[in-house]
């Protein structure tokens, strides 16, 4: 495995705009040829359906992005402190 943390990105989308991000926690797992990455949230809601709702747009872009930069499959997570739990966000 790689590891990589407060990976930070740009990514060219247009000719007038971008996608740039720090990414919290990057795994890239050489066996399974993908990457997994994961945002800490610490925002103090139990509410785990209400964090993915606000947090999925974020955590899907960096997916994407990493994806395009890497060509390699993204799942992506969020890990919540406040009920200390993995969150997977969807597609």
């Amino acid at each position: 495995e790689i590891v990589f943390t407060e990976l930070p990105f740009l990514l060219k989308t247009s000719a007038s705009e971008c996608i740039e991000g720090l990414i919290d926690l990057a795994i890239f797992d050489t066996a399974a040829d993908s990457w997994t990455i994961i945002d800490w949230k610490t925002d103090q809601v139990t509410d785990t359906a209400l964090l993915v709702e606000r947090y999925r747009p974020q955590l899907l872009a960096y997916a994407q992005s990493l994806a395009m930069l890497t060509g390699k499959k993204v799942n992506a997570k969020i890990y919540a402190t406040a009920v200390g739990s993995f969150l997977g966000i969807g597609s």
